[in-house]
């Protein structure tokens, strides 16, 4: 089964698909040295995110979606 990758709003994040099987897994890693929204295009419903607060990615750092 594939996933489709979400789209950044922002192109200073990046998203690698690490899904496979039945599990949707993303890796978003924000480029820029500013905190950036997580703002994504056609990401599912129901992904968790590790190191996301108040819907923001800090700077030069990274955080893991799974459902």
């Amino acid at each position: 089964v594939q996933h489709p990758t979400p789209s950044p709003i922002d192109p200073r994040i990046r998203i690698a698909n690490l899904s496979r099987g039945g599990q949707i897994e993303f890796l978003v890693i924000n480029t820029a040295q500013e905190t950036l929204p997580l703002a994504l295009l056609g990401l599912p419903q129901g992904i968790t995110w590790s190191n996301i607060q108040d819907g923001v990615l800090g700077g030069r750092s990274w955080a893991r979606g799974i459902n």
